[in-house]
């Protein structure tokens, strides 16, 4: 992803979200409360917890971010 200031970004790797993503895309049968349990934050992350990341990498603020990798995933990566 390309954002205003040359700023680059990549894809963003998560733990879980709501959107079914570590499932395939095949939500029907998936009880989020017991997948959010296993989650020190205790629920599944959401497409809004992604989006607060992009926007900072996109802004000012993450202008100089760079050649990172940034867990969005309540916390699992700092507690496994």
């Amino acid at each position: 992803m390309h954002c205003h200031r040359n700023t680059r970004s990549g894809p963003f790797p998560n733990w879980m979200l709501s959107t079914g993503v570590g499932f395939g895309g095949k939500t029907d049968d998936v009880d989020w409360d017991v997948i959010g349990k296993n989650n020190p934050s205790g629920r599944v992350g959401t497409p809004e917890d992604i989006a607060g990341l992009a926007i900072f990498l996109c802004s000012r603020a993450g202008q100089y971010v760079a050649g990172q990798t940034i867990a969005c995933d309540g916390s699992v990566v700092g507690t496994s």
